[in-house]
């Protein structure tokens, strides 16, 4: 969860961590987003998290939820699911993901998906997002990247992540 809490607000997060590989998160933000503490914009927010980690692969789920009262009167009410998988293909590491939001507000969907390949300090990858709006055109928006990690003051493990390294 995202955003910043103020005199009448916080964040809560759980971790749980087992012997067997899986995983369970539950991030919240909530209270008033306001310094002074009126309550005039108050918001809530859960994210629960499942992950699991296995020798060469990774996956995981979450589920995140956002409900704003906004000072004048109204709501932002958004929901959405993301799912990922990371895997060894020999010395490379690859990232699949896929996520939904429904801003329930707005009436609007947005799908997204992405993949990338990381390969020692080189990584390439793609994203592909679509918005489906109630009025208007669809936007579709594709991000194609490649990056390099450079090795700055001779910092231990700063380097990309692999799948024998502790995900959990």
């Amino acid at each position: 969860m995202r955003g910043r809490a103020g005199t009448d607000g916080g964040q809560i997060a759980l971790h749980l961590k087992g012997d067997s590989g899986f995983g369970f998160e539950l991030n919240s933000l909530f209270g008033d987003d306001n310094v002074d503490g009126t309550d005039e914009e108050a918001f809530t927010g859960l994210r629960p998290v499942i992950t699991y980690a296995a020798s060469g692969f990774s996956a995981r789920l979450g589920y995140e939820y956002q409900d704003v009262e906004l000072v004048g009167g109204g709501a932002i009410e958004k929901e959405g699911i993301g799912a990922g998988v990371t895997f060894d293909l020999g010395e490379a590491l690859v990232n699949l993901n896929v996520a939904w939001l429904d801003d329930q507000t707005a009436d609007t969907e947005v799908y997204t998906y992405g993949a990338s390949l990381v390969y020692g300090a080189f990584g390439a990858g793609v994203i592909y997002s679509e918005t489906d709006l109630v009025a208007g055109a669809d936007p579709e928006v594709t991000t194609v990247y490649a990056a390099y990690t450079l090795p700055l003051l001779d910092i231990n493990n700063a380097r990309a992540p692999r799948l024998t390294d502790d995900f959990r």
